[in-house]
């Protein structure tokens, strides 16, 4: 049982994974890098549209950043957990033989 939930949690990751090709993460953190310069910048009140802009384009990348970092970060806790569970089991399975 175990063991066919990880083969289903190692398709679920590789899905994530291909979350991240698929919204260009990479894309979206340079975005956030060049926005941040911008934003630091001393004249960025100059012109207060473009500044709202800018930070609500900001705020709308590190969002969409955040979720998926969230969402790879709770598929390897749960790829964690079920190889503790395994070998768990294993060890468990092993001290009933021995007895």
């Amino acid at each position: 049982m175990l063991d066919e939930l990880k083969i289903k949690l190692a398709a679920a990751h590789k899905k994530v994974s291909e979350l991240s090709r698929l919204l260009d993460i990479e894309g979206k953190e340079e975005k956030i890098k060049e926005l941040h310069v911008k934003t630091s910048g001393a004249d960025l009140w100059k012109d207060a549209q473009e500044a709202q802009k800018l930070l609500r384009e900001l705020k709308f990348l590190e969002d969409q950043v955040a979720s998926w970092k969230k969402l790879m970060t709770k598929a390897e806790d749960l790829s964690v957990l079920i190889d503790t569970a395994i070998e768990e089991d294993l060890e468990s399975d092993e001290q009933e033989l021995s007895r």
